[in-house]
């Protein structure tokens, strides 16, 4: 889920409270709240870095000839969007610029713009972060009926357990 224009809360990973956009993603087993940019850069194996598409199933990328593996994040760009033949081994262009954030709104009027790249971003981050609660969500359901599962066998042990000492107690009391 996504907040527009939430400054209150600071970045879990960078501490930034300035970004325009916080999402929140399941972290560690918990959901925690992060600027774009630390989204993209968490999730890097989920998208190419150049078109900031996001991939459906990233696992099935890996043995793909349509993309080129990040040697440092494992980010998964299209070959059609680096152009040429990458150098090996390949780093990203995520890798290459580390310091620079990949969101950077521009200025117009004392307003910020969004240009094509920026709602790209934005848009890859909002996708991934939705995947990220649905995954958590199906993961807490099958867990729920797990602990539900076990819940109803012991149930039914204890209420075995009573049954035989009340059966034991019958017993003795009629041996007395």
């Amino acid at each position: 889920m996504s907040t527009p224009g939430n400054t209150d809360i600071a970045c879990h990973m960078c501490g930034d409270n300035s970004r325009w956009f916080k999402h929140n993603v399941p972290y560690f087993g918990t959901i925690k709240t992060f600027c774009t940019n630390c989204v993209i850069h968490l999730h890097a194996n989920s998208l190419c870095p150049i078109c900031f598409s996001v991939h459906e199933n990233p696992d099935n990328l890996i043995t793909s000839k349509i993309v080129v593996s990040c040697l440092r994040c494992y980010s998964s760009s299209h070959v059609s969007c680096i152009g040429s033949h990458p150098n090996a081994p390949y780093l990203c262009v995520m890798c290459l610029n580390q310091n620079s954030p990949l969101l950077v709104l521009g200025d117009s009027n004392g307003g910020k713009v969004v240009d094509k790249k920026a709602a790209s971003i934005f848009l890859a981050a909002c996708k991934i972060s939705a995947n990220s609660i649905k995954k958590a969500a199906i993961a807490a359901k099958v867990e729920m009926e797990v602990k539900a599962k076990e819940a109803t066998d012991a149930r039914k042990l204890a209420i075995k357990a009573v049954e035989h000492v009340e059966h034991l107690l019958n017993i003795e009391s009629a041996e007395q």
